[in-house]
């Protein structure tokens, strides 16, 4: 053998004349070869001006040319003004010093040195652009990571799942989020085996975000919702018209007016008034005049779908100056078994939601106020409005102190004020004993110039903190059949509901016969008769004759029919043990006398 088997380096063979030659030939080879570093690989002609023992890999393709022809792929060294080439061997590395690689022969191409690794075990450190230490001994430092799952072409089965793993379930598995090096979230399994999301706002301090129980599989929102609004207008579980029947509401959007119909009523100073069968308006003030009716959707000064009616509060004279005291508001009363499942006043007082659409005539913050009956604790909400119909929502903390009353009197006073004027106005945003008409930072008159107008619809007062969004808030509104029975619990009339009390008509009236003791006039005739639907409380029951409408008659037939006087007794939450008149004419003790009238009987709160 007259060479080496790897480098094919000369061997002096016994008797060589000169083996100088042939061991400065085996020198110059291993120099060649030896902590081989590469000048470039990216050149297939030799380059005009090497430097003695500089290196290359003679580019394969396209082929080479000049004193380079035919030695693609090789190792060629500038030595002694000439070319040496070196064919490389499976398993040759080489450093190219212009691209800072580290290259390979594989038998057919030169590759990254690494690309020929099939195993890499039990390292103890690795880094990757920087350097890794005993606390990270896995270290990285890059803007991009790619991790694609082995197709089952290549001999995998498609599929990519990262697999962590600790010790004991009180052990952490997570991932940390930092921050220059400061922790501000934590997604994983951390002290227990139940999912956990946790931020934090300085990197010590961490706060419970979300916890996915590992048994039910159940979430808790451990710190609640910046925005409950938004947050329930995402969710479907419990659809906006099934919150209906929870509302503590009665006749949310002033559907109902047995009273009054769409009458506009003149308000006197300081009086709260009924406009609809469940919606109140008043105002104080000096010089204004200010009327409310029933106002119908055709009539809204702006549309407004999903609403037939609105409460319209109206300053045909403008609140021009406000005194302190001075004030314009809508109102609603609810009734204490409505409000008792709140439990306001004790130690586990539950927060309520809110919500209403109001049109206002500019852009105003106007403000909410919840009370108990007697204004002792009041809440205060301030809500800015623009021009147009305002969908206004709150969400209020159940207060823990006062009396609160949860059976038949008023249990929560809902009262929004459009206009307001107080020597002391409140501040917003907590429960308190200041009992006044004006806040802080509300638009003092929202009724500041002739014809401007205010309107309330769409009333809903929900327990818990989750409100429908205004596209869905009309499928709160129950039915008019629904709203029209609830409201009669507190007024009722014997009249059609679209009929006027005083209004000459027998439809609907009672008719009773009854018996005369002799025939005095004054001998009296009574009779009695059952309300509809049972009363919050014993009402205060008004007669109308039905002869000309007169209030507090009633009507007879003697030969003709005629009207008399007459008073009740015995009236009770469910009806009227008697109505007697004492001034009747023409009577004959033990006739059959019919009597007939109509009625209404008023519970309000």
């Amino acid at each position: 053998m007259s060479a080496s088997a790897n480098l094919a380096l000369p061997f002096i063979e016994g008797g060589e004349l000169l083996p100088d030659v042939t061991l400065n030939e085996t020198l110059r080879l291993l120099d060649s070869l030896v902590q081989l570093a590469i000048v470039d690989r990216d050149l297939n002609a030799p380059p005009g001006a090497p430097a003695e023992g500089q290196r290359w890999i003679v580019k394969a393709s396209p082929s080479p040319t000049g004193a380079w022809a035919g030695h693609g792929n090789h190792v060629a060294a500038w030595q002694d003004g000439g070319w040496v080439f070196c064919v490389p061997q499976v398993g040759w590395f080489a450093y190219v010093i212009d691209d800072g690689a580290l290259v390979a022969w594989n038998g057919g191409a030169w590759v990254s040195a690494l690309a020929i690794l099939s195993t890499l075990q039990n390292l103890a450190l690795l880094g990757v652009g920087t350097a890794a230490d005993a606390t990270n001994p896995l270290s990285a430092k890059l803007n991009n990571t790619l991790w694609v799952a082995k197709t089952v072409a290549e001999g995998g089965d498609g599929n990519l799942r990262y697999k962590m793993s600790k010790e004991s379930a009180a052990k952490t598995l997570s991932l940390l989020f930092q921050d220059n090096f400061s922790g501000r979230a934590e997604m994983g399994l951390t002290g227990d085996d139940d999912f956990r999301f946790k931020v934090s706002a300085d990197g010590s301090s961490w706060l419970d975000a979300i916890t996915i129980d590992r048994t039910t599989g159940k979430l808790t929102a451990n710190q609640g919702f910046t925005n409950p609004t938004t947050t329930r207008a995402q969710f479907y579980a419990a659809p906006s018209d099934a919150l209906a029947f929870n509302g503590m509401q009665v006749d949310g959007s002033g559907d109902v007016s047995q009273a009054n119909g769409t009458t506009q009523l003149t308000l006197a100073s300081d009086t709260e008034t009924y406009v609809t069968d469940t919606f109140l308006v008043a105002y104080k003030n000096s010089g204004a005049v200010v009327k409310a009716r029933q106002l119908a959707a055709a009539s809204f000064p702006a549309a407004l779908s999903g609403y037939n009616n609105a409460a319209e509060l109206k300053a045909t004279t403008a609140l021009a100056s406000l005194a302190n005291g001075d004030y314009a508001k809508h109102l609603t009363l609810i009734e204490g078994y409505r409000a008792a499942r709140l439990g306001l006043g004790g130690l586990g007082a539950q927060s309520l939601a809110y919500a209403f659409q109001y049109y206002s005539p500019r852009s105003a913050t106007i403000f909410v106020k919840l009370s108990n009956s007697d204004r002792s604790r009041c809440y205060y909400d301030e809500k800015a409005v623009v021009v147009g119909w305002n969908w206004v929502t709150g969400t209020v903390a159940g207060d823990t102190s006062g009396t609160w009353n949860t059976t038949t009197g008023i249990g929560l006073r809902v009262e929004i004020f459009s206009a307001s004027k107080a020597a002391s106005p409140a501040t917003a945003g907590s429960w308190g004993s200041s009992n006044t008409t004006a806040t802080t930072g509300s638009t003092q008159n929202n009724l500041s110039s002739t014809n401007d107008a205010t309107l309330m619809t769409g009333l809903i007062v929900l327990p818990g903190i989750e409100l429908p969004p205004s596209s869905r808030a009309p499928l709160i509104m129950r039915p008019f059949d629904e709203e029209l029975w609830a409201c009669k619990r507190y007024w009722e009339k014997s009249y059609d509901h679209g009929t006027a009390p005083g209004t000459v008509t027998l439809n609907g009236a009672v008719a009773i016969v009854a018996r005369p003791a002799s025939s005095s006039a004054t001998a009296g005739m009574a009779i009695g008769f059952r309300f509809q639907r049972q009363k919050r409380a014993a009402p205060t029951v008004v007669l109308y004759n039905v002869l000309d409408g007169t209030l507090g008659q009633i009507s007879y037939n003697v030969s003709s029919h005629n009207a008399a006087a007459a008073s009740t007794a015995g009236i009770g939450e469910n009806g009227v043990q008697g109505v007697y008149t004492t001034a009747a004419a023409g009577l004959t003790a033990g006739q059959a006398i019919e009597q007939i009238f109509q009625y209404t009987a008023g519970a309000r709160l």
